[in-house]
């Protein structure tokens, strides 16, 4: 009879893995959920939203939006849309609808001053060390480094 090493830190680490996968498996149901939910409410909802159910309780629907015209359009007719929504019947039992905002992030460019150009010695410097390299690339960036800019030298 062959013996097997069973190491006892290793069963709670699988049941760890496997419950970790349970409630993995959980999330991911209840996303499709979400996401089955918004196919069905963003047709009825304002054009301009680009709407999605965030949460849903049975009673509270959450949704959330990065515009915030569409998100004041819905709030102020409130009571029309909860009613327009519960002709959906996964929607039937709805109360109220709470509006998230999350505007989206805008790209912010860098805003940085030029560098004094190089001095006239430090640009034989370069020029001299790049005799000296063989690598082509290097020395090529090198030489342009030294060389003064311009427009034929802009990439």
């Amino acid at each position: 009879m062959s013996s097997v090493n069973r190491s006892p830190s290793l069963v709670p680490q699988l049941l760890g893995q496997a419950s970790t996968a349970g409630r993995l498996y959980g999330l991911l149901q209840h996303v499709h959920y979400l996401q089955s939910l918004t196919q069905l409410a963003a047709p009825l909802l304002p054009d301009r939203g680009n709407w999605q159910v965030a949460a849903y309780d049975g009673r509270q629907l959450c949704l959330a939006t990065d515009e915030h015209h569409a998100a004041s359009q819905l709030r102020y007719l409130q009571q029309h849309y909860i009613q327009v929504l519960r002709t959906v019947p996964e929607l039937q039992a709805l109360q109220t609808i709470r509006i998230l905002v999350q505007p989206v992030p805008q790209k912010r460019r860098a805003q940085h001053q030029s560098l004094p150009p190089l001095s006239t010695e430090t640009r034989n410097r370069l020029l001299e060390v790049t005799q000296w390299i063989q690598d082509a690339k290097l020395n090529q960036v090198l030489t342009d480094l030294a060389t003064p800019f311009s427009t034929t030298n802009s990439k």
